[in-house]
């Protein structure tokens, strides 16, 4: 009897372990994002190094968007910096909230960044999350400032089944 349990169980086993990558060959292959995001209204900048180093100092920030490009929307930034006193040392990290459209699909898109100023270029952004038609679109490139325009993002999105 316990050789039939473990049959049985190497079976379910088997099956399990087929069935795993098919459900990423139905996503849509990743396809090439161009968009840019310009401040509409800056907002207020705060410091607040409680918690921090003497050597470090963090400061927050929220502006209100616009998006263009292959995402179209407006939206909000958060940021926060970590800066290193007396020093040019300064690691980002921002979450922008975009309501939008990507291919006539609508929803709201989670865009995280990260940016080191000791080596600014590239930047990188990835979506961690999205709501109505975006919950299942995925994508990551990187970024960079460009005076006059804006932070101009490239990279690859793709929606899951």
């Amino acid at each position: 009897m316990d050789k039939k349990i473990l049959g049985v169980f190497a079976s379910l086993l088997v099956v399990a372990i087929l069935a795993l990558p098919m459900s990423s060959a139905y996503a849509t292959p990743p396809t090439p994002v161009d968009f840019t995001i310009t401040v509409v209204t800056p907002g207020d900048i705060t410091t607040d190094d409680s918690g921090m180093s003497d050597t470090s100092i963090v400061t927050k920030s929220n502006f209100i968007t616009d998006c263009t490009g292959d995402i179209v929307g407006s939206g909000s930034f958060d940021n926060r910096e970590v800066v290193t006193k007396g020093g040019a040392d300064k690691t980002s990290t921002g979450l922008y909230v975009i309501d939008g459209t990507v291919d006539g699909k609508s929803g709201t898109l989670y865009i995280k960044t990260s940016v080191n100023t000791r080596d600014p270029n590239p930047a990188y952004w990835r979506i961690v999350s999205g709501t109505d038609d975006f919950a299942n679109l995925h994508g990551q490139g990187t970024f960079m400032y460009v005076p006059g325009t804006g932070l101009v993002f490239t990279g690859q999105a793709h929606f899951d089944p």
